[in-house]
């Protein structure tokens, strides 16, 4: 029997994950993937921090392999400082 084809990229077009949310969930999932896509392009890619603070809920709390947890003060401080190659974006 011959092995199937693997892909090597992600398809163009919707993800697999598009095509599989139940009716009435397409918004809720629209919503998370603009929230996604503004942390990535504003924070990340656009160092602003004002836009961090107001995604982050005062209670936010990131567990760091091999170390301590870390809340939403300790996450914005080391998003914004530099790193050994420069800025994170």
């Amino acid at each position: 029997m011959a092995e199937p084809k693997v892909r090597s990229h992600r398809p163009y077009g919707p993800s697999r994950a598009d095509k599989i949310v139940p009716a009435g969930r397409a918004a809720e999932l629209a919503d998370n993937k603009a929230l996604v896509r503004r942390y990535y392009d504003g924070v990340l890619t656009g160092r602003d921090h004002d836009l961090l603070a107001g995604l982050l809920d005062p209670s936010f709390v990131t567990h760091v392999s091999g170390g301590p947890d870390v809340g939403a003060d300790g996450y914005m401080a080391a998003v914004a400082a530099p790193n050994r190659f420069g800025r994170l974006a």
